[in-house]
């Protein structure tokens, strides 16, 4: 006789044991804890990130505003020596010994993100600052070496007129002092001849002065009169060999004069462009420090 045994009785839902749901859940359940909470960590590790990001950003662009400063500065001290034209020996002056360069190492994206942390400011005006930091830093670092071939190509052609102007006046004076010879050797005092008596006249009157040696004063008191005396006396010869040298002194002295205004110009510009990018840059910093 064959006893069939009763089945014993599981707990199921659409023929899957309550024991096997309850499993897979809690595996399923960990699984989602799991990922929220490492999205959770990641999240905060991100953001902890930035904070220590917006720190280093804010202490690395106060480290620039000194030097900027300092760079303005001297843009106008060189520029009020050129325009003097007092001095003839020019030092360029590069203040921005800082890095500009450390921010090429960073994500652009993490330093925009940095601008958008919990700033009291409107989005838009906190994106304008972003832009505001890097267009003043792009400036710096470019004007850094512009200005300093600009520099170098003010210095060769003043070099350059500086020569042009020194060859052509001593011309004029060994002209002065062949003639007065040349008077003396055949007996005759320079005083008798116009020509050789006014030419040395102006240049013992131009020999008097305590500034002499400044150029614009030699072009006044020799030069110019000189170059008169040469169209009073035109028929003489001696006035084809002096008359020369004048002219390129005249036209040297002009040459340097415009290069001067020009450059001094230019350095004014360049300090006052400066300026805005050092203000703009400080605007950026005060947006970062307004942040949480």
């Amino acid at each position: 006789m064959n006893i069939t045994y009763p089945q014993p009785q599981t707990d199921s839902l659409l023929g899957i044991s309550n024991d096997t749901i309850f499993t897979v859940s809690v595996t399923i359940a960990i699984f989602v804890l799991g990922y929220i909470f490492n999205r959770v960590y990641e999240n905060a590790k991100h953001k902890r990130e930035l904070r220590d990001l917006k720190e280093f950003l804010i202490v690395y662009l106060h480290s620039l505003i000194k030097p900027i400063e300092k760079q303005i500065a001297a843009f106008k001290t060189l520029s009020a020596d050129i325009l003097s034209k007092k001095h003839q020996d020019f030092a360029y002056g590069d203040a921005m010994g800082a890095k500009l360069d450390i921010l090429d190492s960073l994500t652009q994206t993490d330093i925009f993100k940095v601008f958008l942390l919990g700033s009291k400011k409107e989005k838009s005006e906190r994106i304008t600052q972003y832009n505001n930091m890097l267009d003043a830093l792009e400036y710096v670092n470019r004007q850094r070496s512009l200005a300093k071939d600009q520099f170098k190509d003010f210095m060769i052609n003043y070099g350059k007129y500086i020569e042009q102007w020194n060859n052509a006046v001593n011309a004029v004076v060994r002209y002065q002092e062949q003639f007065v010879s040349f008077a003396m050797r055949t007996d005759t005092p320079p005083n008798q001849d116009p020509f050789t008596g006014g030419f040395n006249k102006l240049v013992h009157q131009w020999s008097q002065l305590d500034n002499r040696e400044e150029m614009d004063q030699v072009a006044e008191h020799l030069l110019e009169p000189l170059r008169l005396l040469c169209k009073q006396h035109q028929s003489d010869p001696r006035i084809h060999v002096v008359i020369s040298p004048v002219l390129d002194s005249l036209q040297a002295l002009r040459n340097r004069n415009n290069l001067i205004s020009m450059f001094g110009k230019y350095l004014e510009d360049q300090a006052s462009d400066l300026q805005a990018k050092r203000d703009r840059l400080a605007g950026s910093i005060k947006c970062l420090e307004e942040s949480e």
